[in-house]
């Protein structure tokens, strides 16, 4: 048992005390026992005298003995504490530096939590970044592809238009060149008409030229009938 203040208990002195006595008390019986061994007195002196020797000598060293006995307790009390001090010193310097290096583990601990849980953000923010920029790659990539499929849309309505021009455009040339073609037949034949028609004023000028040709030669020959008939007429007369 040892007090907040760093003083050993009472009975943790008593107890280590005693074990020390016992201790002592075991020497000093194994000193004691050499005290029984007393030399017998020499030849001329009662025993009784002989008895009170021994009993005197007995009494001050068992004296001495108590004195040392206390000395050495005390000593041994002091040095109990001394060392019981020292050894709470030891132990709360051992819990000092136990909780310090505990509490230094910890703060690694927090540390290595906060390094690690920095670091999962980081990444977490890494990944969201990355997630972001390959939605917007994506997305760019989207657009992209909808703008070449809107253009090609619109190359291939431009090349139908372009088609259905050119269509239209030789629809309207093989149109120009029937209608051509066409008025180049009406023209052939209003000049084959005209041709016919001036073919036939020609025979019937003709007609007519031959007629008043041979009416002419009939009027003439009926004027030489009359002059000949006249002449005969004449002749006759005559």
């Amino acid at each position: 048992m040892v007090h907040a203040r760093g003083v050993p208990s009472l009975r943790l002195v008593q107890e280590l005390v005693g074990g020390r006595e016992l201790g002592q008390g075991k020497q000093l019986r194994s000193r004691r026992q050499p005290l029984a061994l007393v030399p017998h007195p020499p030849k001329g002196l009662p025993e009784d005298n002989h008895v009170g020797v021994v009993q005197t000598d007995a009494k001050h060293v068992a004296e001495l003995l108590l004195e040392s006995e206390k000395g050495l307790a005390r000593k041994r009390v002091a040095s109990a504490a001394a060392d019981v001090a020292s050894q709470q010193v030891a132990w709360q310097l051992l819990a000092w530096q136990l909780l310090a290096w505990q509490l230094l583990a910890w703060q690694l601990l927090a540390w290595q939590l906060l390094a690690w849980q920095l670091l999962a953000w980081q990444l977490l923010a890494w990944q969201l970044l990355a997630w972001q920029l390959l939605a917007w790659q994506l997305l760019a990539w989207q657009l992209l592809a909808w703008q070449l499929l809107a253009w090609q849309l619109l190359a291939w309505q431009l090349l139908a238009w372009q088609l259905l021009a050119w269509q239209l455009l030789a629809w309207q040339l093989l149109a120009w060149q029937l209608l051509a073609w066409q008025l180049l037949a009406w023209q052939l034949l209003a000049w084959q008409l005209l041709a016919w028609q001036l073919l036939a004023w020609q025979l019937l000028a003709s007609q007519l030229l031959a007629s008043q040709l041979l009416a002419s030669q009939l009027l003439a020959s009926q004027l030489l009938a009359s002059q000949l008939l006249a002449s005969r007429c004449a002749r006759r007369s005559s």
